[in-house]
């Protein structure tokens, strides 16, 4: 399995088979909840102490892409200038894909810091 398959599955970078988020799913209600470590080999994914710092700049990337997404699809669905009511199905897509975004950038800061001769394996 490539590293593009693992991380749409949300697996261990090391081992391909533990995985990061104790739910598989990426869109869910309730809150994500992450592993400690993988469950297979023990790889430890929060390195230290405020290491998803900069996932949260990844999830921000994404909500902004989705927002300016969001606007596009608008005006060109809509004619028109654009308006207030644009603010409702903005809010409505940050919503939905909030899990997404947070799982989605964490994986990723999680496979960007993964040891390289790791990377190589997959």
């Amino acid at each position: 399995m490539n590293a593009v398959q693992q991380i749409a599955k949300g697996v261990c970078p090391v081992c391909g088979q533990g995985h990061i988020f104790q739910s598989s799913s990426f869109f869910s209600i309730k809150p994500p909840a992450m592993n400690e470590s993988c469950t297979h080999c023990g790889y430890v994914f929060e390195k230290e102490s405020g290491f998803f710092w900069g996932a949260m700049f990844v999830s921000y990337a994404f909500t902004v892409a989705e927002i300016i997404a969001t606007i596009v699809t608008w005006s060109l669905l809509v004619e028109g200038s654009l308006d207030t009511r644009v603010i409702w199905p903005t809010v409505a897509v940050i919503i939905l894909l909030s899990t997404f975004n947070f799982k989605f950038s964490r994986i990723l800061w999680i496979y960007f810091f993964a040891p390289k001769s790791v990377k190589s394996k997959s």
